[in-house]
């Protein structure tokens, strides 16, 4: 599950994602990864979203292949699942 933080693309990181929905998210079987992006003023809104979607595509393409090989566990790379909260959620979209 990619979890992406809110905070309006101006404030906020990872650590704004309560533990207890990560808990929940694990407890149900989930592989939780809460990817930061970059923030304005440094950076446009469109480059913020470009970097959720790259760490989308990572972890569908390089996170198999990690988990496989250090864990012996695999993933489903069709099973990703996005969510998040307020901006998060609209980047999960």
């Amino acid at each position: 599950a990619l979890v992406y933080h809110g905070g309006g693309l101006m404030v906020g990181s990872s650590e704004m994602v309560p533990k207890p929905q990560l808990e929940y998210l694990v407890s149900k079987g989930f592989l939780v990864v809460v990817p930061n992006y970059r923030l304005a003023p440094q950076v446009t809104g469109k480059q913020a979203f470009a970097d959720c979607e790259e760490a989308y595509d990572w972890a569908t393409s390089m996170l198999p292949k990690f988990m496989r090989l250090v864990y012996d566990v695999d993933i489903d790379p069709k099973r990703v699942v996005a969510l998040g909260h307020s901006t998060g959620g609209t980047i999960a979209m």
